[in-house]
């Protein structure tokens, strides 16, 4: 009977009526508490009565159509594959099992599908089981709460790109590991792919290159046993990224050099490592490229003039022009950040500083900064 307990508090809800109006002139509001929490056995007779109030008819066919959704739908969801457990939702009539004893689930799953990702109604949260449970609190932004009632890989993962997301990387690294090895014992190939890339974000935050290269280089091999060929090219993107950030500029130069089409951003990165590997003309040329593309931003804008100084004068740290441009982009870094240029600028600064003896910026610097003297 607790099924019909909770089909009886989803309609219940459903139609906003509170316990006392559903159970008048058939049981006590504390009895039909008990039956909605599935803590009482009642007669046939009350729940008849009660199915009938709420206009409910038990439909086996729409129960066991509810129930094989709402299964295999959260095993896309543990799974991560987010791809067939939206194609499942997309073809199914949520309305049409409103009143079956999944409803719950698939209002919960219904949420979980939609870009707002919005909590029932808390008044619902009596009759949850801990699954339920664990699915409301991440939809209301509770993801720890979540993980304690109900522990696997998908709740780790979570749990990990909710604590990044709020800036605390090391929980964040904490949680994404167990969910990469959780994953890993569940064979849940994508759990470990999404922890994977957010275990690369996590190491970008803090600047650790090597261990960015090491797992972008891990989930490309997921990547392409998944034949994710989008997801595949942002970590080879990523990968390069980290070879710059590492200085390993002829690594990085083999991927910017061979895009068919790149953009601005990717023919700044290319230029930066023709400069460094000593292939100027090629970096000139990846330099009127990008400036023939009108549409980038101030910032790559104001980068390219940087290489362009670079290029052309071997005194550039010498030169105020070459200065002022630097500490412009260090603003605009700051105010509007651009994939992968925060490293290139920071570096550049703190080269500038050093080679213009302004030691006490340069240490300030890298008080901020640590990485940047690797």
């Amino acid at each position: 009977m607790n099924q019909i307990g909770k089909i009886i508090c989803a309609r219940r809800i459903e139609k906003n009526w509170n316990q006392e109006e559903l159970c008048k002139g058939i049981c006590a509001v504390s009895y039909l508490s008990k039956i909605e929490k599935g803590k009482a056995e009642p007669s046939q007779e009350i729940v008849a009565k009660l199915l009938e109030r709420l206009g409910i008819t038990i439909d086996e066919e729409k129960e066991q159509q509810a129930k094989q959704t709402a299964e295999q739908a959260y095993e896309y969801v543990f799974s991560a594959m987010n791809r067939e457990f939206r194609e499942l939702l997309g073809r199914t009539d949520i309305k049409e099992l409103e009143g079956t004893r999944y409803a719950i689930d698939l209002k919960l799953l219904e949420q979980l599908a939609s870009s707002e990702m919005k909590p029932l109604n808390s008044s619902a949260e009596a009759s949850m089981d801990l699954r339920q449970k664990a699915v409301q609190k991440v939809l209301s932004g509770n993801c720890e709460e979540a993980l304690l009632l109900y522990p696997n890989a998908w709740m780790y993962l979570m749990s990990g790109i909710d604590a990044y997301e709020k800036g605390k990387i090391n929980d964040a690294s904490d949680y994404l590991n167990t969910a990469y090895d959780m994953g890993a014992k569940e064979g849940t190939v994508r759990i470990l792919l999404s922890a994977a890339l957010y275990q690369y974000r996590c190491a970008a935050a803090v600047h650790d290159f090597a261990k960015m290269k090491e797992i972008s280089q891990r989930a490309r091999r997921i990547a392409v046993s998944l034949n994710e060929r989008n997801t595949l090219f942002m970590i080879e993107y990523n990968m390069a990224l980290a070879s710059v950030g590492a200085g390993d500029y002829e690594e990085a130069y083999e991927f910017f050099s061979s895009l068919d089409k790149p953009n601005s951003l990717s023919l700044l990165f290319l230029a930066v490592c023709c400069e460094k590997t000593d292939r100027r003309e090629e970096a000139r040329s990846a330099i009127d490229e990008a400036n023939a593309d009108s549409s980038h931003s101030p910032l790559i804008a104001q980068c390219l003039k940087l290489v362009s100084c670079r290029l052309s004068h071997p005194d550039y740290l010498d030169r105020e022009e070459y200065g002022n441009i630097l500490k412009a982009c260090r603003q605009s870094a700051l105010s509007e950040p651009v994939n992968g240029t925060a490293t290139l600028i920071t570096r550049w600064l703190l080269e500038w500083y050093q080679a213009t003896r302004q030691y006490k910026k340069a240490f300030e610097l890298l008080t901020d900064e640590p990485w940047a003297a690797q």
